[in-house]
């Protein structure tokens, strides 16, 4: 024997109400999810802008790492600085300030940063030391997200033997 039209209809009505009930917490969960989402995407841009700063700043570090040095002779890049002063990629000569730092599929910058550098004499009173040792550091500031924002690093070169 089969089921009654009256059966059919009932078991028809449940799992309607099944369905609606379901659709309606799918929806709840999409709803919540959506400012995670919001989030995750906004801290992922974030980080690929400090990824960009650092590979500015970390470039010029090595850069200065790897230009020859000999007291005589001081290359711009470790010349002494009066404080920071804003200076061009080293790095990649003809970059100046603003530095691109993300940009879009044409090529246009989206953000930019200001790269500084400032040097100093490491212990030129120490006899011992060599006097022409210089601390090196580099600083990108950008902005993101309407805050700012910066990177630095710091390096010793002495002179090459």
């Amino acid at each position: 024997m089969g089921l009654r039209l009256g059966n059919r209809r009932k078991l028809a009505a449940v799992s309607l109400v099944e369905v609606v009930m379901a659709t309606a917490i799918i929806s709840l969960y999409a709803t919540a999810a959506v400012p995670a989402l919001l989030t995750m995407n906004q801290n992922a841009a974030s980080s690929r802008v400090i990824t960009a700063a650092k590979e500015v700043v970390d470039r010029n570090i090595e850069a200065a790492g790897a230009v020859p040095f000999v007291s005589s002779s001081v290359p711009a890049i470790l010349a002494v600085t009066s404080g920071t002063v804003n200076c061009g990629d080293y790095a990649y000569p003809g970059v100046n300030n603003p530095i691109a730092l993300i940009v879009d599929s044409n090529g246009n910058p989206l953000i930019t940063g200001t790269l500084s550098k400032s040097v100093s004499l490491w212990n030129a009173s120490d006899p011992t030391d060599n006097p022409n040792t210089r601390v090196v550091t580099f600083t990108v500031n950008y902005t993101v997200f309407h805050r700012q924002q910066s990177y630095t690093a710091t390096t010793i070169r002495a002179p090459d033997q």
